[in-house]
């Protein structure tokens, strides 16, 4: 069970819907809204949007989820 005590923690549920990281979500989906719909594929994450996907992750906080 994820940390929110909403859904169990797994990569989609932390990287699309849990609200401890909303904040450092904003950049990552506002990058992605510019020409995409939000949510998309792990693979257009990491491929198309590869320095904002890095920036995402090296903001999330291990402690807080």
């Amino acid at each position: 069970m994820c940390s929110c005590k909403r859904e169990e923690q797994t990569i989609d549920h932390i990287l699309f819907d849990c609200e401890l990281v909303e904040q450092e979500r904003v950049r990552l989906k506002a990058a992605v809204l510019r020409s995409e719909n939000w949510p998309v594929s792990k693979d257009i994450l990491i491929n198309k949007y590869g320095k904002n996907f890095k920036k995402f992750t090296d903001s999330l906080s291990l402690d807080k989820i």
